[in-house]
């Protein structure tokens, strides 16, 4: 019985030898790996040059030609990518084109109870009023026409007394709004806006932001209560006015204070992907858009009577395409308002005016950050931090050299029970 076993499975090898072969394995092998490393690095360059039956010139212009007509959609022919650019971020097209390809541009799917919910019909009438009457108003931040508009506006939400955060962001990231990024070239042209609403202290509140606006030009102060249940108003003003005050930016980008942008890696993708982002949402999704009844993001069922939300993005950074924002605004007036603020713009009205929403991992999501996030391009922002980490990430920036030691969050550092105070000219940061 042992004989034949041993026979039997003798002829077994032999015959899978002949089938195959050691050989014949890894050469199937290395055909598998060399078409997946071709499909995953090589693929976006490739439609970007060579698949095409078209010059990239005459891609352009079709794609035009169909815009003007009101088509969204490029010719068939043309390629989905921007390649060619006039500026220089140090990004390679490869690397941009590895990297997106796992982590950038996953539509939204809706649960079921949002497909069917005729809440999202908007009503006849307006039944919540924008708040537009501007105490502050930028006046150069966006030129005059489309020549002197930016590719990209930031807005900012901000407390007045929030001085030393402010400065740091206009003397790190936000600085390329007047100098040059190390190490890039030439740009798009970004500028950032603070907004404010009011608050108690609006005398001292209106000295100090008076004060800013003389010397930067980058405060928007709204006339509406400044308050966390607010902060839906204080995003849909921000829209508002970049729809009427900056009509020709291509993109309009919602940023916290805590929030770094790497505003190079940013323009990198926005240019890449342009001719997909049009009346499109970016951002990094919540995998639960639960609606809660208790607590901080309570909301009642009058305002909402889902239990979930459509997908909606974080609220510390996502963007927003220009050509959808006054959709947006316009239906934020005819629904119920929702005090919770990413929730109600990049869910609830992004799905009103049918604006789609792509998931991108490359913004924000995780409290752990270190500086080589930002310099080898790992991540678009990083969020959860202080003035203090924003300087240390800056410095590597300036040094080109970065580390992967988590520092600590907002979170976990104690603050000073001090209010930030005294105006903009008094505020000094340490030069580290």
């Amino acid at each position: 019985m042992t004989t034949a076993t041993s026979l039997k499975r003798s002829v077994q090898r032999r015959l899978s030898r002949r089938l195959f072969p050691s050989s014949t394995v890894l050469l199937l092998g290395l055909i598998a790996f060399s078409v997946l490393l071709i499909w995953t690095t090589g693929f976006h360059t490739f439609v970007c040059t060579s698949s095409v039956r078209v010059s990239l010139n005459e891609a352009q212009l079709d794609f035009k030609s169909n815009v003007h007509r009101g088509s969204s959609e490029p010719n068939a022919d043309a390629a989905r990518h921007d390649c060619v650019k006039d500026f220089e971020t140090g990004i390679s097209l490869n690397d941009t084109a590895m990297k997106h390809m796992f982590r950038a541009n996953y539509p939204l799917e809706d649960s079921v109870l949002v497909y069917r919910s005729s809440y999202f019909k908007p009503r006849p009438q307006i039944v919540n009023p924008l708040m537009t009457d501007y105490i502050i108003d930028p006046q150069n931040v966006c030129g005059n026409g489309s020549a002197g508009a930016p590719f990209l506006l930031v807005m900012i939400p901000s407390l007045s007394h929030h001085i030393l955060m402010r400065q740091t962001i206009r003397r790190t990231w936000g600085s390329v709004v007047h100098s040059p990024w190390p190490g890039t070239v030439n740009l798009p042209s970004v500028k950032i806006v603070f907004v404010f609403g009011r608050t108690e202290a609006e005398e001292e509140e209106e000295v100090v932001l008076k004060a800013e606006s003389q010397r930067y030009g980058d405060v928007l102060y709204v006339d509406f209560v400044d308050s966390y249940r607010n902060l839906t108003y204080k995003s849909l003003t921000s829209l508002h006015w970049a729809s009427t005050r900056c009509p020709d930016t291509k993109f309009v980008m919602k940023v916290d204070e805590d929030t770094f942008v790497n505003v190079p890696y940013l323009l990198e993708y926005l240019h890449y992907h342009r001719r997909e982002l049009t009346r499109t949402v970016v951002g990094y999704a919540n995998p639960k858009p639960v609606c809660v009844r208790t607590g901080k993001w309570a909301v009642n069922f009058n305002s909402y009577p889902l239990s979930v939300f459509p997908r909606y993005f974080y609220g510390h950074s996502y963007v927003i395409s220009s050509d959808v924002i006054k959709d947006i605004v316009t239906a934020s007036q005819h629904l119920p308002f929702i005090p919770v603020e990413d929730a109600s713009v990049t869910g609830v009205l992004a799905y009103v005016v049918n604006a789609t929403r792509l998931h991108n991992s490359l913004f924000a999501v995780s409290r752990r950050s270190y500086t080589c996030a930002i310099l080898n391009n790992v991540k678009i922002t990083i969020t959860m931090l202080t003035e203090f980490t924003h300087m240390i990430i800056w410095r590597a920036v300036q040094r080109n050299a970065c580390t992967y030691t988590i520092f600590p969050t907002e979170s976990k550092i104690r603050r000073s029970p001090r209010k930030d105070s005294g105006s903009a000219d008094n505020v000094m940061l340490v030069n580290m």
